[in-house]
């Protein structure tokens, strides 16, 4: 996503708990990452979601402090003012039933998609 920085050396977005930070270490305001973008692609779900724990704290703390302006809007709704090139809620479903199905043809429980060019075919638009 433009603007927000990426250590592509560690496949990461650099931050401090969850809080993305610039290069220099500094807190960008409102801005926060979990997942493999948060921790890079390793890991196991167990850690994952511990590390998103962690980010839903600093980002309550931000919230009880003041820091951020909360204003009450749907995620959509904030994504369309970020970046056109988002998977809503609705498309997210879409793949997975179609992971579900050729897992279910290969007699497995899901067959996951690798590559961006399968999301978009699936859900119709370009990312």
């Amino acid at each position: 996503m433009a603007g927000v920085p990426y250590n592509s050396k560690a496949l990461r977005i650099p931050h401090d708990k969850g809080c993305v930070v610039t290069e220099e270490g500094e807190a960008i305001k409102g801005l926060f990452v979990a997942g493999w973008a948060k921790r890079g692609p390793v890991g196991i779900i167990d850690a994952t979601l511990r590390d998103s724990l962690e980010t839903f704290r600093m980002v309550r703390q931000h919230m009880e402090s003041g820091l951020l302006d909360c204003h009450r809007r749907s995620n959509e709704k904030t994504l369309h003012k970020l970046n056109k090139n988002f998977v809503t809620a609705a498309e997210w479903g879409k793949v997975m039933d179609k992971e579900d199905h050729i897992g279910m043809i290969k007699g497995k429980p899901r067959e996951k998609f690798l590559w961006t060019e399968d999301y978009e075919r699936i859900i119709g638009k370009s990312l």
